[in-house]
């Protein structure tokens, strides 16, 4: 989305998508969303996998998971690191590259360029029977803005000004569905030698899938139509 004055404006290419939508779910209201999934690092860990329903493992208060009716249309994806303080839920931005700023290492324990082990691997993503992504490369989503200002505490900026820094325009779009199998899976070349969590500070490093796009209520039940 950009913006003009007071006024939200939407490019050619969301519009389009919405349009779309429109003719394959006349009678639903499509609205436009996202969706933010978060997993706590583990080092060692090499798979990790997404869970994307409300209600499924306790999810945190900054997550945003998709209702068990509703349907999802992904225009917009990216993958971000989050360093979660214990005390301050949702007082951490996102970010789009392991900053040492950001992610202070801590002896034995976290090495900051360990945590480029996130922007080497891929993602795969299948939704009932279709596999929308076998191998996405992770590379794409680490972005070092010029705008950053690390000497700050905390940093002034993070994933520079336009709003959709970090996130990848998906062609074709991913649609996902309340009550279908939905698996989000990130695979990282981490071995046992690399250190990606916190252990002495209170802090927590979270990989964070977040997606853009459209909510379709009451979509879910809409299946294979809304391809």
């Amino acid at each position: 989305m950009q913006f003009q004055g007071n006024l939200l404006v939407a490019p050619d290419r969301e519009e389009a998508i919405y349009r779309r939508l429109k003719k394959l779910a006349p009678n639903n209201i499509i609205t436009p969303s996202y969706l933010r999934m978060e997993k706590l690092l583990s080092s060692g860990q090499s798979v990790y996998s997404f869970d994307i329903g409300e209600g499924v493992n306790n999810p945190r208060v900054t997550e945003r998971r998709l209702n068990l009716n509703d349907a999802f249309m992904a225009t917009h994806i990216g993958i971000y690191l989050l360093n979660a303080s214990a005390t301050l839920p949702g007082g951490r931005p996102l970010a789009t590259f392991p900053s040492y700023k950001i992610f202070p290492a801590e002896a034995n324990n976290v090495e900051t360029e360990d945590l480029e082990c996130l922007y080497n691997g891929f993602l795969r993503v299948k939704v009932a029977d279709v596999v929308y992504a076998e191998s996405m490369a992770t590379r794409k989503f680490r972005y070092v803005p010029t705008t950053q200002d690390e000497e700050t505490d905390p940093p002034t900026v993070l994933s520079g000004v336009s709003g959709l820094d970090g996130l990848w325009p998906l062609t074709p779009q991913f649609t996902f569905q309340g009550q279908a199998k939905n698996q989000l899976e990130l695979h990282v070349p981490c071995n046992s030698t690399q250190q990606v969590q916190y252990v002495t500070s209170t802090d927590r490093i979270y990989a964070v899938w977040y997606m853009e796009g459209f909510l379709i209520t009451q979509g879910s039940a809409l299946g294979s139509q809304l391809r």
